[in-house]
């Protein structure tokens, strides 16, 4: 995914950004074909293009790191924890004292 830069930042797009759309076939994005600034460092626009991507990859010679997995056992983690919490955190508010 390739960097823009916003006020003076250096800034990654979550989701492709509309006005980057294709002018040749030179330098695109491999998902969504929008146009990329430099297309000899990145093959993404953006970090949403760059995730399809690699769901779409099912290969066994992709590393273990990135493949996308269920996760079921936090998901047991957290109904554990609202069970043992009973009442609500925030108590009643008082008012502070006339003197």
């Amino acid at each position: 995914f390739q960097p823009y830069k916003c006020n003076k930042r250096l800034v990654i797009s979550l989701n492709p950004l509309p006005h980057c759309g294709p002018l040749s076939n030179n330098g695109v994005c491999d998902v969504c074909k929008r146009r990329l600034a430099e297309p000899d460092t990145y093959s993404y626009c953006s970090i949403s293009c760059k995730v399809t991507a690699f769901g779409r990859k099912s290969s066994e010679s992709d590393p273990p790191f990135l493949s996308i997995q269920s996760p079921t056992n936090t998901r047991r983690n957290r109904d554990s924890k609202t069970e043992l919490r009973k009442r609500k955190r925030k108590g009643i508010p008082c008012r502070a004292p006339f003197f």
